[in-house]
C-alpha cells in the first residue's frame, strides 16, 4: 500500500503510517483515520447514514481465492483528493487519509490482482476510482477489467459521480464484483449510487472483451 503521502502548501494529507496490508481484513478510512479490521456482517458505511461530515471508504477483504469483493464509499467535496496523471493534487482538500492513486508502473508482477495477465487486453481496474479517492495499490480495490469496460464504459459513470460531488452533492457509492465459480476475472460489476438530489440508481457492467 502507499504509506507515505506528502503534503503541499495547498494540500494536507495525514500520513496513514507504516501500514502493511493484511488482505484477510477489511480496510476503513475517513478524513482522520485509516485502519484494518476483521469484517463482520455489518458494513461500516451505510447509505442511510451517508451525509456531510461522514466521508469514508471501506474495502472488503480478499476472498479465499484472493479476489477483491467490493468497495463502499460516502463522498463529499473537499474531504478526499487524488493525484492526476502529472503527479499533482487534483484540487485543494481538507486534511484526509483518503487519497486516490493510480496503479503502479512499471508493473510489479508479485503485486497484481488475481487473474490479471497484462498484454493490453486487461487493465488493473479500480473498484473505487482514483478520482473518487480509490487506492491503486491496494489489492482489495483492484480487479482485472477488460480494457473497453474499464474505460470508457466504467469511466463514464465515475466521471458523472465525480461531477455530482464537485457540485456539492453527498454521494453514497458502491461497486461489487461478481465471479462465476472460481474464476479470477469478474464476469460483471454492479455499480450503485445514491444522492439526495439525484436519487438512486445502479448499473450492471458486463466484463467482456
Amino acid at each position: 500500500m502507499n504509506t507515505v503521502l506528502q503534503a503541499t502548501v495547498q494540500q494536507t494529507v495525514l500520513d496513514p503510517g507504516d501500514l502493511v496490508a493484511d488482505y484477510s481484513k477489511a480496510l476503513y478510512a475517513d478524513t482522520a483515520q485509516r485502519y484494518e479490521f476483521s469484517e463482520e456482517s455489518s458494513n461500516p458505511i451505510r447509505r442511510d447514514d451517508c451525509a456531510k461530515g461522514k466521508t469514508a471508504i471501506h474495502y472488503r477483504p480478499l476472498d479465499q481465492y484472493g479476489r477483491a469483493q467490493g468497495a463502499y464509499a460516502c463522498l463529499n467535496r473537499g474531504d478526499f483528493n487524488y493525484m492526476n496523471d502529472r503527479g499533482d493534487w487534483a484540487f485543494t482538500s481538507n486534511p484526509t487519509t483518503i487519497v486516490g492513486t493510480g496503479t503502479e508502473f512499471p508493473i510489479s508482477w508479485d503485486h497484481i490482482p488475481q487473474g490479471y495477465y497484462g498484454g493490453g487486453i486487461l487493465h488493473r481496474g479500480h473498484l473505487l476510482a482514483r478520482q473518487l479517492g480509490g487506492d491503486g495499490d491496494d489489492l482489495r480495490n483492484l480487479v482485472p477489467l477488460y480494457a473497453d469496460v474499464n474505460t470508457p464504459l466504467m469511466r463514464g459513470y465515475e466521471d458523472a459521480i465525480a461531477a455530482r460531488i464537485k457540485n456539492g452533492e453527498t454521494v453514497y457509492y458502491q461497486v461489487i464484483p461478481h465471479y462465476e465459480g472460481k474464476s479470477r476475472i469478474p464476469d460483471y460489476l454492479t455499480l450503485s449510487w445514491h444522492s439526495q438530489r439525484g436519487g438512486s440508481a445502479s448499473v450492471r457492467l458486463d466484463n467482456v472483451p
